[in-house]
């Protein structure tokens, strides 16, 4: 087995030429990093959309189910409150409110978390 060694430059052209060379080298290579990094970003914006909007979707539905059924109870209920109507419609969409805005709190954290991990590192981990 042969062992070569690398040719040494002849001439200051040639260390002139290596040198542009390793530059564009490292050029190309963090253009490559910065198509990585993007593309990360991306995907983690989709994921991040994902995630918030089937969660928004099955706030929504909870929050209207409950508004309906409080909306056919309230009649029976209205015997049971003090200083409230059973269908005010206020205090309602008071409520809804404060539901959709912990329910976006609860679908955003755990999205946010999910997109900070690598996805490499979480293939490992398991």
């Amino acid at each position: 087995m042969t062992v070569t060694t690398p040719r040494r430059p002849e001439t200051e052209q040639d260390r002139d030429l290596e040198q542009r060379v390793a530059d564009l080298e490292a050029l190309i290579e963090e253009a490559r990093r910065r198509a990585r990094r993007r593309r990360q970003r991306n995907g983690a914006a989709a994921l991040l959309l994902a995630v918030i909007g089937h969660g928004m979707m099955l706030a929504m539905s909870g929050i209207v189910a409950g508004m309906l059924a409080s909306f056919a109870l309230g009649r029976w209920a209205s015997g049971l409150l003090y200083g409230v109507r059973g269908n005010d419609v206020a205090t309602l969409c008071e409520s809804g409110m404060v539901l959709l805005s912990v329910a976006l709190a609860a679908c955003y954290l755990p999205a946010w978390r999910a997109t900070q991990v690598a996805p490499v590192e979480s293939l490992r981990q398991e």
